[in-house]
């Protein structure tokens, strides 16, 4: 058992704060859940020093947050008084990243053993969301069609039916009980939405990820009745398929099929089926796909299941006396009808909890400012968590072969295994802000002609050959190797059988080409997140050859520039010197100097964003091709509905076929030397 002093010393390792914030006396302040409290010295705060004893791992984040400054060396704390009356006051606990208890998934309510679903009470499901859609009617009042629920300050996970086409969708309400009543105890609030991010992969016929993430317009307070529910990346629960388990429903939805909603909350707890019960129960159903990223849940018998209007709204899993999410309701047979259970889309958690954390934890981790109850603006530090989550599911890759001979391979992987950079890396990290994902090919000063393969199986990266020898640039004074990290975006294609409208020349068959101007030397393989700031049009060979310039968005110039109009502020002279390396690289090989489209003037960031939603256009035009196109490889592990999906397994064996990673080879002294190019 720790002391109390090398628990205040534990705590103060944990860096809570960047730096120190003094407080006298007792102050009044709100702590995390909402609760009225004093600013005291922590040792003398019994309730929060007995969460210290209790070495959870999980509550240091809510220690963390009730921190109000320092008396010394010690932490005061946010202390709650023993007369709490939550109520009272709320408190702007801004935390974008994933909660842990006692932050999240605290219920207030007695649960036992929505048709067939008892009455909820106040603050049982504190995080259960209502969605309101525009009324044709009267645009004033709005309808209830589905759930959804509230993961942090700002955003809330639904089904992505729930938003897919419906622009209507423009509110979301929180801690209401009865939606008809006001008298119930409630005292709900009302919060605009800002935006709604589909899961990149929805597929609307089959309804795989079906799930989506809206950010509200301004934080919510936390209250006893208001906030989140924890997401499960701890274990067990990460990994678990969670059979064998009876998790709870909630919502407002039909009471029976096509019958009325309840304007009552309504809840229920359901058994989880094992996925061959799943899959045989839904065999009629050609479009319905049952795999590992779905769970199904609900009786055989029927009469008790989540109806039309509990769409998007949570299946939580109770661990150590706090909620999680384990999923999102999707969609079933009609609504409990006998023996067909209803279906929580997405709701195997590794892959719901990778589209929650790249919809807000991989944009930069950023955290505002929250303020202490010193009144002093306090810097919080980036969810723990979160980076941790993150890092596990980051792509990742292996190599084959021997470096810079013919044989060398980079293969990809997710959390699940060997993938294509081509194919399954989605184009956007974060559609809604347009930051894309960027495949690294050749880091900066390099010289090795490194690409993805279009013909290998999975498109790994390889090393370009002319023949028969691998291909490396030369050093054209004053610039060693490539300039930038140089790269591609995943799904996208020059069709060589379009003409590019403005360019007049059709394109070269290959993802487009990125160029990322940044201060990092990146890793061959690494994939960034960057945003767009302008393109280039290289006219190679009589093709199309687009250049997209791009910003990493962990650079820290990355919210200074936002267009090509302000690199020559902060790179001065780099967009001169890209033009002139693209006009000079293959002269020492004998070839004429490139020509550009456009007198090599740079397009702006909205041009090239329509640039690649063209590009993109057709990749998914490609990907749906039956048949071997322009030579490209479409195997895949990802694509629902694609022809060229192969199982995890097939993919495993494309890369065990590959030889084995060995002892790289010496270049060739001519790829050190240097040339002086004399331009006309």
């Amino acid at each position: 058992m720790w002391t109390v002093g090398s628990l205040i010393s534990f705590l103060g390792l944990l860096q809570i704060l960047p730096y120190y914030v003094s407080a006298q006396g007792t102050l009044p302040c709100v702590n995390p859940l909402g609760a009225n409290g004093i600013c005291i010295n922590i040792k003398q705060c019994q309730p929060l020093l007995q969460i210290l004893q209790a070495q959870r791992p999980e509550t240091i984040d809510f220690l963390r947050a009730s921190v109000c400054g320092f008396e010394g060396n010690d932490p005061r704390v946010c202390c709650p008084n023993n007369d709490n009356d939550t109520n009272d006051k709320d408190i702007k606990n801004t935390s974008y990243g994933p909660l842990q208890p006692p932050i999240c998934g605290t219920s207030h309510g007695e649960h036992n053993r929505i048709v067939g679903g008892i009455p909820a009470t106040l603050g049982s499901w504190p995080w259960i969301t209502a969605l309101g859609y525009r009324n044709k009617k009267n645009q004033d009042i709005p309808r209830f069609l589905c759930g959804g629920t509230l993961i942090s300050t700002r955003h809330v996970v639904t089904a992505g039916h729930c938003v897919y086409q419906r622009n209507n969708l423009f509110m979301a309400r929180l801690g209401e009980l009865d939606l008809n009543s006001t008298t119930d105890g409630a005292d709900p609030i009302d919060i605009l939405i800002e935006n709604k991010i589909l899961h990149p992969q929805y597929n609307p016929t089959s309804y795989t990820n079906d799930i989506a993430i809206i950010r509200l317009a301004e934080d919510i307070p936390f209250s006893r009745n208001i906030h989140p529910i924890c997401l499960p990346v701890i274990e067990p629960l990460i990994n678990s398929n969670f059979e064998n388990t009876f998790p709870f429903i909630a919502g407002w939805g039909s009471v029976y099929f096509n019958g009325p909603t309840s304007s009552h909350l309504l809840e229920l707890q359901i058994p989880v089926v094992k996925q061959d019960i799943c899959k045989d129960s839904f065999k009629s159903f050609t479009n319905a796909v049952i795999d590992n990223r779905i769970i199904c849940a609900g009786f055989a018998r029927g009469g008790k299941d989540a109806c039309q209007g509990d769409s998007g709204g949570p299946l939580m899993s109770s661990y150590n006396k706090s909620y999680y999410l384990i999923g999102v309701v999707s969609y079933g047979y009609r609504c409990a009808e006998p023996g067909y259970p209803g279906m929580s889309g997405l709701i195997r958690m590794p892959l719901v909890t990778l589209h929650v954390l790249r919809s807000f934890c991989l944009n930069k981790f950023t955290i505002p400012l929250r303020l202490a109850a010193t009144g002093h603006l306090v810097r919080t530090r980036k969810s723990a968590i979160c980076q941790e989550f993150a890092r596990k599911m980051s792509y990742t890759f292996v190599e084959r072969g021997s470096l810079n001979t013919t044989d060398y391979r980079i293969y990809f992987k997710n959390g699940d295994g060997p993938i294509s950079p081509f194919h399954d890396i989605p184009l956007y990290a974060d559609e809604t802000n347009k930051i894309f994902n960027m495949i690294v090919e050749i880091p900066r000063w390099t010289n090795a002609k490194m690409e993805i393969s279009r013909t290998d199986p999975l498109n790994p990266i390889k090393q370009d050959t002319k023949k028969g020898k691998v291909r490396y640039v030369a050093n054209c004074f004053p610039h060693h190797g490539y300039i930038w990290n140089y790269g591609a975006l995943p799904q996208t294609w020059e069709n060589p059988d379009v003409l590019d409208e403005a360019t007049g020349c059709k394109g070269d068959n290959d993802p487009i080409d990125v160029l990322e101007i940044g201060y990092k030397v990146a890793n061959r393989g690494e994939v960034l997140n960057v945003k767009v700031l302008g393109a280039i049009a290289l006219i190679d060979e009589g093709e199309t050859d687009w250049k997209i310039i791009v910003i990493d968005v962990n650079d820290p110039l990355a919210d200074h520039i936002n267009d090509v109009s302000d690199m020559e502020k902060h790179f001065p002279g780099l967009m001169k010197a890209t033009i002139e390396w693209f006009k000079i690289y293959k002269i020492p090989d004998g070839k004429p100097e490139n020509q550009f489209a456009f007198n090599g003037e740079a397009k702006s960031k909205d041009f090239a964003l329509r640039i690649i939603e063209e590009v993109n256009q057709h990749w998914q035009s490609l990907i749906k091709k039956d048949s071997l196109t322009n030579g490209i490889s479409c195997i895949n592990v990802t694509i629902e509905g694609c022809s060229h999906k192969i199982s995890l397994n097939d993919a495993e064996e494309i890369v065990e076929k590959a030889p084995k990673k060995a002892e790289p080879q010496v270049t060739d002294s001519i790829v050190n030397k240097w040339h002086y190019i004399h331009l006309k």
